[in-house]
C-alpha cells in the first residue's frame, strides 16, 4: 500500500495533516520521546505534545509510563480496525434514528424536486457504480437492460445488485443481460449465468456474436434512466478507464444508448446455448473448425481469395499502417477486377494515407478500435482471426474457417450492420478544415491550434525545448493570476481542450459541426467552468469555412468574456449561461467527455441540435509544443500544451456516429495566456 492510500484511510479517521506526519513518522522511527520527535520533524515541543495528545485521544498513538514518556504507533491494521468500527457504529446510530428523522422531515414543508429535469452525474469506484446498478435493478417496472463484462457481472453479484428484489420480481418486467464472452473461463462463466438466472428467473442472457475487444458497458432503466462506462480504448490495461460512469435521464441521450443496446442484442447468441457449444465443441462441425498452424490457414485464405468471383467484406484489426499496406498487396495479388471489396479498419491519423490509397480500389469505412479481424469470401468462405495484432504482420494463428451456409449467413447481416454503421473517410479531415477556417471571425478565443499552421504564429519554440512533464509541472503549480502577479495578462486558463469534427447522417438534417470543448480548472484567472463552442460551416467572404455559432457555458464570470472575444460572429450573439446540471465536461486520462442536455440552437436560427454527448479518446504518443499567435482583432495569446491525435464518438438520438481518427484532436493539458492588443497595452 503506497503512503498516499495510507493518508487517505487516516483522514478519512479524522487526521490533520500534521497529526498524519507524526504518526506515520513513529510508525517509521519506532518509540521517541516529545523532544525527540520535535527536533527530527522540526516541530515545536508545544505543537507536537498538543498532536500526541490529540492522537491518544484517537487510540492511534500509545505512551509509556515512565518520565519523560515514551510514544509508539499502534499498528496500522489497528487503525483500519479503528475506523471500521467507527463507520459501523454511525451507520447503527443513522438507523436507530431513521424513523425519528424522517418524522421530523415530513413536517418540513419543502416543495417537491422537478424530476423532469434532465441532469448529468459522474460516479467513479467499483462499490459506488455496483450501487447505482442496484438502485436501477430495483427502481425498474418495465425493462431493464445491461450491457458488462462477466467478470463485472460476476463483481456485480458480489456486492448484491441483484439480491433485494428476489422474491418480488413480476414476470411481466423484460431483464436482458447483455455478455462478453470470456473463452478462457467458460464453466466459471455458466456458474454465474445460473447463479443470476436463480436469482431472476425472468431473465434473458445472450452473448455478442461478433467480438469486440473493448465492450461497451451500459445499463438502462425503463428508458428513464442511463449509466454508461466513459473508457478509452488504449490497449495498456492501466490506462482502461472502467470504474468511471455517466448517470443521466436525459431522455436523448437515452435513447442514443438504446440503439446501441439493440443494435449488439439483435446479433447475439443465448449465452448458455453459446458456453455449452464452446465447451463441447459441438458448433465446430465438418463446416467449421480451429485451424492452429498459421502456415496452412494463410495458405487457405489466399486461395479463397483467388477465388472470390463477387464479393469480399474485410475487417482488418490492426491500425498499424504496415498490416494495412500488407493487406493491400495481398488483395492487389489475388484479387480479380471485378470483384466487389469493403474494407472496415480504425482509420488514424498514422495510417490514413494508406486508406487513402485504398480508396483508390476499394470501398473503405472506419469503425472504432477494438474489432476482431474478420473476412468474408462470396457468402462462401468465412474466416475470423482469434489473435489481436498489434503489429505489423497480419496473424494467421487460431483461425476459426467456416463455409456452413447459416452462420455464414448470419455474420454477413451483422457485417452489414456494421458497414452501414461505419463512418466514410473524409478527404477533408481536421487538420485541413483547421486550415481553412477564416481566421478574421476569430475562431478560436485562445487563438488557433498549432495543428492549422496559422499564419499568426509569430513565435514557436524548437522541438524539444519544452517537455511533457514541464508542462505538467506548470498545470500542477498553477495558482490564480491577480494583477499583483501580471498586469499585462488579461486571462490566464488552464485545462484541457478537445476538438471534433462531426457528420451528422443526412436524415438528420443538421450541417457537419465542429466542436470545440472547453474543460477549465480552478487555477484560471476567471475560474472553473464547462464550455462548449460550436462552429458550423457558412459562406463568408473568403468562401466556405468553420465559424462560430453558439457557446454554452456554466460560469457566470466567464459569459461576458466569450462574448467580448467571438465578437463580430453569430457565436457573440449566440452565447448561453447555462446550469452546471445541463453541462457535464470530464477528463480522465487520455478520455474527454461531454454532453449537454440543453437544446443548442444553431446558425441559420431555425437549426438546433439538440442534447446529445460525445467521447474524444486520444490515441498515440503525447506531442508538447508552445507558440505565441496573433489571430485578428490583435490579441496576443501565448499557449503551451500536450496534445493526441483522437477518435470521436457521438451520442445522437437516432443515430450513432463513431468518427475516424483523424477528426479528433485532445489538448490533454493546456495552459493558455492572453494579452491585449498591442494599441491597447
Amino acid at each position: 500500500m503506497s503512503e498516499e492510500a495510507v493518508r487517505k484511510i487516516l483522514k478519512e479517521f479524522g487526521l490533520t495533516e500534521k497529526e498524519m506526519d507524526i504518526y506515520i513518522f513513529l510508525a517509521k522511527q519506532g518509540i521517541l520521546k516529545g523532544g525527540e520527535i520535535a527536533k527530527q520533524t522540526k516541530t515545536t515541543k508545544a505543537l507536537v505534545y498538543r498532536i500526541l495528545r490529540s492522537l491518544q485521544a484517537k487510540c492511534i498513538v500509545e505512551s509509556t509510563v515512565e518520565f519523560p514518556a515514551r510514544f509508539s504507533a499502534v499498528p496500522f491494521e489497528n487503525v483500519i480496525d479503528l475506523n471500521i468500527q467507527s463507520k459501523l457504529s454511525e451507520v447503527a446510530r443513522i438507523k436507530e434514528e431513521k424513523n425519528t428523522l424522517l418524522t421530523y422531515w415530513k413536517k418540513i414543508d419543502n416543495p417537491k424536486p422537478d424530476i423532469s429535469v434532465e441532469k448529468f452525474a459522474l460516479i467513479e469506484g467499483k462499490q459506488k457504480i455496483a450501487h447505482k446498478q442496484s438502485q436501477l435493478f430495483n427502481k425498474t417496472k418495465d425493462s431493464f437492460s445491461i450491457i458488462m463484462t462477466s467478470q463485472n457481472l460476476a463483481q456485480a453479484d458480489y456486492f448484491g445488485v441483484f439480491d433485494q428484489r428476489f422474491k418480488n420480481l413480476r414476470p411481466e418486467i423484460s431483464f436482458r443481460f447483455l455478455i462478453e464472452s470470456q473463452n478462457q473461463n467458460l464453466a466459471a462463466m455458466k456458474e454465474i449465468f445460473k447463479q443470476i438466472a436463480a436469482k431472476i428467473p425472468n431473465i434473458d442472457v445472450r452473448v455478442p456474436e461478433l467480438e469486440v475487444e473493448h465492450f461497451p458497458q451500459m445499463t438502462i432503466r425503463d428508458n428513464e434512466e442511463a449509466l454508461f462506462q466513459i473508457a478509452g480504448k488504449s490497449t495498456n490495461l492501466k490506462e482502461r478507464n472502467k470504474d468511471l460512469f455517466l448517470w443521466t435521464n436525459c431522455k436523448s441521450l437515452i435513447d442514443a444508448f438504446s440503439l446501441v443496446f439493440e443494435e449488439l442484442w439483435s446479433s447475439s447468441t443465448g449465452a448458455l446455448t453459446k458456453i455449452s457449444e464452446s465447451q463441447t465443441g459441438n458448433f465446430l462441425t465438418q463446416k467449421i473448425q480451429i485451424i492452429n498452424n498459421s502456415h496452412t490457414a494463410y495458405a487457405k485464405y489466399r486461395d479463397a481469395l483467388q477465388s472470390a468471383k463477387k464479393e469480399i467484406i474485410m475487417i482488418i484489426a490492426s491500425d498499424s499502417p504496415s498490416a494495412i499496406d500488407k493487406t493491400k498487396q495481398l488483395l492487389n495479388n489475388s484479387v480479380q477486377k471485378d470483384v466487389a471489396v469493403r474494407l472496415m479498419f480504425s482509420i488514424t491519423s498514422n495510417n490514413r494515407d494508406v486508406a487513402q490509397e485504398l480508396l483508390k480500389k476499394y470501398r473503405v469505412r472506419h469503425i472504432p478500435v477494438g474489432y476482431l479481424g474478420m473476412t468474408l469470401i462470396d457468402e462462401n468462405h468465412l474466416f475470423q482471426f482469434k489473435t489481436q495484432d498489434h503489429g505489423s504482420e497480419m496473424s494467421f494463428e487460431k483461425t476459426i474457417y467456416a463455409n456452413d451456409n447459416d452462420y455464414v449467413i448470419r455474420l454477413k447481416k451483422m457485417l452489414n450492420d456494421m458497414w452501414e454503421q461505419a463512418q466514410t473517410p473524409s478527404v477533408s479531415t481536421l487538420k485541413t478544415i483547421l486550415q481553412k477556417v477564416d481566421p478574421t471571425l476569430s475562431p478560436f478565443p485562445y487563438g488557433p491550434p498549432n495543428l492549422m499552421g496559422s499564419p499568426f504564429i509569430i513565435e514557436q519554440i524548437p522541438p524539444g525545448t519544452l517537455t511533457e512533464k514541464d508542462v505538467l509541472q506548470k498545470m500542477v503549480a498553477a495558482k490564480r493570476i491577480s494583477n499583483a502577479i501580471s498586469a499585462k495578462a488579461i486571462d490566464r486558463r488552464f485545462g484541457s481542450i478537445g476538438l471534433a469534427v462531426i457528420h451528422p447522417p443526412k436524415f438528420l438534417k443538421l450541417p457537419e459541426i465542429m466542436i470545440i470543448v472547453d474543460k477549465i480548472e480552478k487555477s484560471s484567472s476567471l475560474g472553473e467552468e464547462d464550455a462548449i463552442i460550436f462552429l458550423s460551416k457558412l459562406q463568408t467572404t473568403k468562401g466556405f469555412a468553420y465559424v462560430p455559432v453558439a457557446i454554452v457555458g456554466d460560469n457566470p464570470r466567464a459569459h461576458e468574456f466569450w462574448k467580448k472575444m467571438n465578437r463580430g460572429n453569430p457565436a457573440g450573439q449566440n452565447t448561453h449561461l447555462i446550469k452546471k446540471d445541463e453541462i457535464e465536461i470530464k477528463v480522465h486520462g487520455n478520455t474527454l467527455f461531454a454532453g449537454w442536455t440543453v437544446p443548442i440552437p444553431l446558425h441559420p436560427p431555425k437549426l438546433t441540435l439538440p442534447p446529445a454527448c460525445i467521447l474524444i479518446e486520444g490515441y498515440g504518443d503525447v506531442k508538447t509544443t508552445a507558440y505565441t499567435v496573433v489571430p485578428p482583432p490583435g490579441y496576443r495569446i501565448v499557449r503551451e500544451e500536450n496534445y493526441l491525435d483522437a477518435f470521436v464518438t457521438f451520442f445522437h438520438p437516432a443515430s450513432k456516429y463513431s468518427g475516424p481518427g483523424t477528426d479528433g484532436y485532445l489538448i490533454r493539458d493546456s495552459i493558455i495566456t492572453i494579452y491585449p492588443p498591442e494599441k491597447s497595452r
